[in-house]
């Protein structure tokens, strides 16, 4: 059986559920507002179904639907400050690896210490506008 939580959820917002765009998404026949009693019924018994098996799909597919407040974080491993670490560098605006495998060393003084002439040379081919792919 579906989770009970997540189906009442969705069965609640079908009529109006929030997306990520900020526009609002309206399922037909899902309303209530207005309604007599029979279609009230109705429309109710459909939100339902239709949450039913919307999580049904979800779970059959291996995903679950979990409360916040029971997703426990993994611990992080510490970093050895000795040891030099690869990173990516990613835009944050458009996603796109504006210098992948850059490795860097960080000693005791608390700065990274990059092979600049390298870094220098790859920002140097990219487009300063997103997506940064690299100039002809």
């Amino acid at each position: 059986m579906p989770d009970p939580d997540a189906v009442a959820i969705l069965a609640d917002r079908l009529h109006h559920m929030p997306h990520p765009s900020g526009q609002a998404v309206k399922l037909a026949g899902a309303s209530t507002a207005g309604k007599p009693t029979a279609i009230r019924d109705a429309a109710s018994q459909y939100a339902q179904h239709i949450s039913e098996a919307i999580v049904h799909t979800l779970e059959s597919q291996g995903k679950r639907i979990v409360d916040a407040a029971d997703v426990v974080s993994a611990p992080v491993a510490a970093v050895d400050p000795a040891q030099p670490l690869a990173i990516s560098i990613v835009c944050g605006l458009c996603g796109i690896t504006i210098l992948p495998g850059l490795t860097i060393r960080q000693p005791s003084t608390g700065k990274a210490l990059v092979p600049g002439p390298t870094l220098i040379a790859s920002f140097g081919k990219l487009n300063v506008e997103c997506p940064h792919i690299p100039a002809p």
